[in-house]
């Protein structure tokens, strides 16, 4: 079974509490924070437990 989450979800899960999610998620409390706004999945999945993260392109680095 696969179960399919975003870290909004999961701070709901956890009453908020940022170190909860890192801990979950094997992350630093800074990653959980840069994913907070992202309720629709759209840079960030979290699938069975591990954080998957879209990556950037070239002109979105370079910005």
């Amino acid at each position: 079974m696969i179960i399919v989450q975003t870290v909004p979800r999961l701070l709901q899960e956890c009453n908020g509490c940022l170190s909860e999610v890192a801990r979950k998620l094997s992350c630093h409390r800074d990653t959980v924070r840069k994913y907070i706004g992202d309720n629709h999945a759209k840079r960030h999945a979290v699938i069975n437990g591990v954080l998957m993260t879209s990556a950037r392109s070239h002109e979105e680095a370079s910005s």
